[in-house]
């Protein structure tokens, strides 16, 4: 089946129309002077009868082609499906009492926000639906789900009131209304209500980029509005969002309930800078301060002004203490203990850092509190519990929880386990607080812990977990690497497949960035993008680029103004680095962002190799840079892009804008831009504009260039979830049409295409009778969707047989051992879950009768024997069937001889061909059946024509090709991926094996056998298996011409167990003669191989273990050392190649292997220097993502003394102790933990 499409066919074709005038602008260059741009579009800026007549043709233009694609309905639906899922936020406790939390059943169009009947929150670990009560639905807003919260509060005191602002059609603006929270917004018994139902008269209009700030005494609060536009019409109607005027003079005011909005008093303005925007903010402890937060632009960057509610009258002449009176840095205030206020800032500490200051001391600065950590992005701090602080690490773009105390003091670290995306929630005068994790395989979890609860392991428990239905997250897989940019920077990219994608080099690919305004990309839970990863088999690849706030305002300013160009180079360098690394294939990755990731992917549509990107969608995308600044808000996004009126910006600015600079010498990828009618924070304009500049300058290129207008909607917040799924449908559906790309089904759908049977899987193991735990059993997509029915002697026979359902039949299982431990972790690979009963003779004769009499392939049967009787049985009906195995597991490592049928030559089953069998497995303990005939011939015979044979596991207690020549010529190992391979066998023999392997990727050998002299490799003779990422072997045979031979450019695990063939255990004095050192690192130098995982146990000395590792690439993670012999001066060379430092400016640490996060050092003797070890802690070296670790079977932990508490939490060194128990140094060691 062919694993492709062929595109979409587009004949390059007239677009529709669009009048190019003869607009001219003029700029002034610091280089050239003045610079005449034209403009041909200009008109499109326009809300003309003559935009909208080309609006209509381009989006009738745009769906005829996007309706080609014949999985688009399907598409749809499978996303809609995935998306219908529970979706319950953390809950929070307001001050009437009350818990509220917003929940969505699955495709509601807004969350509905929910609240207790009391005090008592409701348990959602027992999945109780959304609980509570309704207390503010937004779908009763609009009949299509385009009225959407913006903003809300609920006032202070006894919490009577609930301000809130409703966004019309996804526009910024808002208007806020109130209504007492004793008057909820919800259906009664069917009957819809209005929204003026309940609510008070209040309306207060043209809100934008707003929070509602209630003063503590509850009778009003403030908030930021823009000068009247008449053009908005009333309130009840959607016409703000689609206009271009730019937002300026934005005022501060104060609203008293029970007035009009015209009464409302003027608190702040600034007439001399209109581009000035405020934040607002009171004390939450005693509602006496009011912070206010002067803006010019997006920069992290803001003035800070605090007045004195108590002793100023609310309006325009109250008092300000101006704390910080210039945009040298960013300033938050978390919190106040009477005039001490705390703040999180990147004033002279561009990773962030908490500080203090005493506002009423007469000379008063900011003193540090929790200091700038250099290695991690301080990205959120919550006061909680009275006296503590929950900060927010990003380290390395993965987020740390850390308990602080109000003083500075570091209690504890939560969830250390967790990767992905923390987001806490709680209040000073709780005790508890709780914490939302979010990544990219985890839909949603949330967390409760109390400070209050006197047993430290019942502080932190889940309080729900988000179930999602259509998808299993468990089915996916993330990783992060580090690639180099153009320039050298090291830049993180999180990667994210499907578990059933391979890493060949075929994979199609999403990559998705921003890149912009310090904002950082996280781990994220998606299920449209996780439907079509499982759909048609991509990757996901999410680089975090210069110019986000991953690593700081250093990282984000890096990708800034003259900088921008780094933020494309970085995203240009990912996508070469997914192809070069086999991640995607080439010309087949589709690059993907909105806002400022649209003006990313537009720009490196333009500036890309031809060829590399093979799909592009750029969403609400910035793409003229010489005009931003002149609509809505664009003014504010000179911090990242310059300023394109002033001469020296706008000489880097021309050359970086999309509009300005397609390019006419190449071919562009299929690209489409997608904008909305009410997005009036990047206007559509510049996607009209955009489109109608590439549909004229390249009118023939042989891709669509398209552009996707959606009705109804803004920049993207509010949108309706009907509205995001059409969407998502579109986006991806493009990218599946420009790649070619074909829908994967089910096994059922695919088999059914195929024309073919149901498939069986085969299990012939050893298994305990009863039913296995649920502990014991393993999951596989394959039979996600399988049914496993028990068969037990008490039903039934006919009946039970008949009653079955014979259309879902998948699997087959036969279990025929009476000892099944080392068989459990043997199938662990194999299959989902298994269940085993015990099966008569009688009852196995009885099946394989009424099998034989229907003409009915095999269902789901299980058997459970003792002897080759009923094992031969079984064999019966499984080799009637065999054309329909698919993963087959036969183990004979418990009988005294194989089954006669098993080894039948002359059986007329075992020729028959097994077209569809992916994974073999055989545990044999005697390779040789009774009539002398070996195993290897006739695995041979079993198997057949296996084409698509992708695992092959075989072990055996003898020696496989003793008295026999056939070294499996007759299998088909050509598609082979997984060699498990556990016998007697030559090295000679073992590379004829791999040389049939082309692509194998696994491969784990265990063979002990001394070699003949005839079985060393030839000289001269090379194995390269171009795949192989993961490769293990033990054995205690000569490797020399083995590692002569091996070339593994692709290795990435890789695991070395030398032993000794007289099983003795090495002395200091052993000879290392036996270990082919020399080879070895031949080996590693000749494969260049990616190395990401090493562990050895070889007879090597230190010198010898040091030059080995010098020829292992930086790319290692995890190092395992394993010796059983006397390093009496161990560490001192290891840690000198470990630890010699090289400059980096961004990512891990820069040394031989920075990527190095696990080192094990495992040992029987006692002779480990310790003054390396303390060496090692004093200097307070570490990995950058977890601890040093010596870890030993018989372990005590220590550190050594004066090292600050902090660190030794963070250092932990453990130490074997030799048969004296003592460890002979001068160091004082202690205990740290046990």
């Amino acid at each position: 089946m062919s694993a492709r499409n062929a595109p979409t066919p587009w004949a390059p074709h007239a677009y529709p129309p669009a009048r190019r005038s003869g607009h001219v602008d003029e700029y002034q260059s610091a280089a050239r002077g003045v610079v005449r741009v034209p403009d041909p579009y200009q008109w499109l800026e326009q809300h003309t009868p003559e935009t909208d007549d080309w609006v209509v043709r381009q989006e009738a233009f745009t769906r005829a082609y996007l309706d080609q694609n014949p999985d688009r309905v399907k598409l749809e639906d499978e996303i809609r499906k995935n998306m219908d899922y529970a979706k319950v936020s953390a809950p929070s406790m307001k001050h009437d009492g009350r818990w509220y939390w917003y929940y969505n059943s699955g495709l509601q169009a807004q969350s509905v926000l929910y609240r207790s009947k009391d005090s008592t929150l409701p348990d959602f670990s027992k999945d109780i639906g959304p609980g509570g009560e309704v207390f503010f639905d937004p779908n009763l807003l609009s009949t299509d789900g385009t009225a959407a919260l913006a903003t809300a509060a609920f006032s202070k005191g006894t919490g009577e009131y609930y301000a809130y602002g409703i966004s019309l059609s996804g526009s910024d603006f808002c208007t806020i209304y109130v209504r007492r929270t004793d008057a909820p917004l919800a259906e009664t018994n069917g009957v819809r209500p209005e929204h003026h139902d309940g609510r008070l008269p209040e309306e207060i209009r043209f809100v934008k980029f707003s929070t509602i700030v209630w003063t503590h005494d509850s009778k009003g609060f403030f908030y930021q509005r823009y000068p009247d536009r008449e053009s908005h019409g009333l309130a009840t109607e959607d016409k703000a969002g689609t206009e271009t005027t730019g937002d300026s003079d934005a005022m501060v005011y104060y609203h008293r309930l029970g007035t009009p909005q015209t009464a409302d008093v003027l608190v702040m303005q600034a007439p001399a800078h209109p581009e000035w925007m405020w934040g607002m903010d009171i004390t939450e402890s005693d509602g006496r301060y009011l912070s206010l937060y002067v803006l010019k632009n997006s920069d992290r960057k803001n003035m800070l002004w605090v007045t004195d509610l108590h002793a100023n009258e609310i309006g325009p002449d109250m008092k300000w203490d101006k704390l910080v009176d210039s945009f040298e840095a960013e300033y938050d205030v978390l919190t106040n203990d009477g005039t001490k206020f705390y703040l999180r800032t990147n004033a002279g500490a561009p990773q962030y850092k908490v500080v203090t200051i005493d506002i009423a001391a007469p000379a008063r600065q900011f003193t540090d509190l929790i200091p700038e950590d250099a290695g991690a992005h301080l990205e959120d701090v919550t006061p909680v519990a009275r006296d503590k602080l929950v900060v927010v690490y990003k380290r390395n773009v993965k987020d740390e929880i850390y308990l602080y105390s109000l003083g500075g003091a570091r209690l504890a670290r939560l969830a250390e386990d967790f990767v992905g995306a923390a987001y806490v929630s709680g209040r000073r005068a709780r005790d508890d607080f709780f914490v939302t994790l979010t990544g990219f395989t985890t839909p949603g979890i949330v967390a409760r812990y109390d400070c209050a609860e006197p047993d430290e392991k019942k502080r932190w428990r889940v309080h729900q977990t988000t179930k999602v239905t259509g998808l299993d997250p468990d089915d996916f897989l993330a990783e992060q690497v580090w690639y180099a940019s153009k320039d050298g920077t090291k830049v993180p990219m999180f990667i994210v497949r499907h578990k059933a994608t391979k890493f060949d080099g075929t994979a199609p690919g999403i990559q998705y960035g921003y890149g912009g305004f310090s904002i950082s990309l996280g781990p994220f839970f998606s299920p449209s993008i996780l439907t079509f990863l499982q759909k048609y088999g991509a990757v996901l690849a999410v680089p975090n680029i210069r110019g986000g706030g991953e690593f700081g305002e250093t990282w984000h300013e890096a990708g800034t103004k003259e900088r921008k160009h780094n933020v494309f180079d970085d995203f240009i360098a990912a996508t070469q680095y997914l192809v070069d690394n086999k991640y995607v294939g080439a010309g087949q990755v589709a690059i993907n962002g909105g806002s400022n990731g649209g003006l990313l992917v537009a720009a490196c549509v333009n500036r890309a190799p031809e060829g590399l990107i093979g799909a592009a969608v750029a969403e609400v995308g910035v793409l003229d840079l010489l005009k931003f600044a002149d609509f809505t808000i664009g003014k504010a996004w000179v911090s990242d892009y310059g300023d394109p009126h002033d001469p020296k910006d706008f000489d880097f600015i021309y050359p970086l804008s999309p509009l300005h600079n397609i390019p006419t010498d190449r071919v562009l990828p299929p690209t489409i831009l997608h904008t909305a009618d009410h997005d009036d924070r990047v206007v559509p304009l510049h996607s009209f504009k955009h489109a109608a500049t590439l549909q004229h300058t390249l009118p023939h290129n042989p891709h669509p260039l398209l552009i996707r207008i959606d009705k109804k909607a803004g920049h993207g917040a509010g949108k309706a979830t009907e509205q995001r799924i059409k969407e998502a449908a579109d986006k991806y559906g493009f990218i599946a049409q420009s790649l070619g790309l074909k829908w994967k089904d089910t096994v059922d759908q695919i088999l059914q295409e195929m024309n073919a049977p149901p498939p069986v899987l085969l299990g012939l193991g050893a298994r305990p009778t009863g039913k296995l735990s649920a502990a014991m059993r393993t999951k596989d997509g394959l039979l996600a969707t399988a049914k496993i029915f028990q068969i037990c002697s008490t039903l039934q026979r006919d009946s039970t047989l008949v009653e079955m359902d014979r259309t879902n039949a998948l699997i087959m299982l036969l279990t025929v051992c009476k000892h099944w431990k080392n068989i459990l972790l043997a199938t662990a690979s194999l299959w989902a879950r298994v269940i085993a009963s015990p099966v008569t003779l009688g009852d196995a004769k009885m099946m394989a009768t009424w099998l034989k009499r229907s003409g009915k392939s095999p269902l789901d049967l299980i058997f459970t024997a003792h002897d080759n009787e009923i094992a031969d049985v079984g064999l019966d009906i499984a080799l009637r069937h065999k054309s329909h195995w698919r993963d087959v597991m036969i183990d004979w490592s418990n009988l005294s001889t194989l089954a006669p049928r098993l080894v039948s030559s002359g059986s007329s089953f075992n020729t028959a061909p097994t077209p569809l069998l992916l994974k073999f497995a055989l545990f044999t303990e005697f390779a040789y059946a009774e009539d002398d005939s070996g195993v290897a011939t006739q695995l041979v015979a079993l198997l057949g024509s296996s084409p698509n044979l992708r695992t092959l596991r075989w072990e055996t207690q003898q020696y496989l090709f003793e008295r026999e020549p056939v070294r499996l010529q007759g299998l088909a190992m050509n598609q082979l991926r997984e060699l498990h391979l556990t016998c007697m066998i030559s090295i000679l023999e073992c590379s004829h094996l791999m040389e049939k392997t082309p692509l194998l990727e696994v491969c784990i050998l265990t063979f002990v056998e001394d070699p003949k002299e005839e079985d060393e490799l030839p000289i001269g003779k090379t194995i390269v298996l171009p795949k192989l990422s993961h490769f293990a072997l033990k054995t205690d045979q000569n490797l020399s011409s083995f590692f002569w031979s091996l070339c593994l450019p692709s290795l990435k695990h890789l695991d070395i167990e030398f032993r000794h063939n007289d099983d003795t255990e090495y002395g200091y004095n052993e000879p290392f003669h036996e270990w082919p050192q020399a080879a070895f690192m031949s080996f590693l130098g000749r494969s260049t191989c990616p190395l990401s995982h090493l562990s050895l146990e070889v007879p090597i000395a230190e010198d010898g273990l040091v030059e080995c590792l010098r020829h292992v690439s930086p790319t290692l993670e995890d190092l395992c050392l394993r010796v059983k012999w006397d390093w009496p001066t161990f560490g001192d060379s290891i840690l000198a190649l470990l630890t010699e430092p090289l400059p980096s400016q961004y990512g891990p640490p820069e040394r031989k292997f920075p990527k190095l996060t696990t080192m094990a050092f495992y040992s029987s003797l006692s002779g480990i220097a310790p003054h390396a070890l303390a060496d090692m802690i004093e200097s307070r070296w570490c990995f950058p993502e977890d601890d040093v670790q010596f870890v030993n079977p018989e372990i005590t932990f220590y550190v050594a003394h004066g090292i600050p508490e902090e660190d030794q939490r963070r250092i932990r060194v453990m130490v074997l102790r030799g048969e004296s128990g003592k460890i002979t140094d001068n160091h004082d060691l202690r205990p740290c933990m046990q």
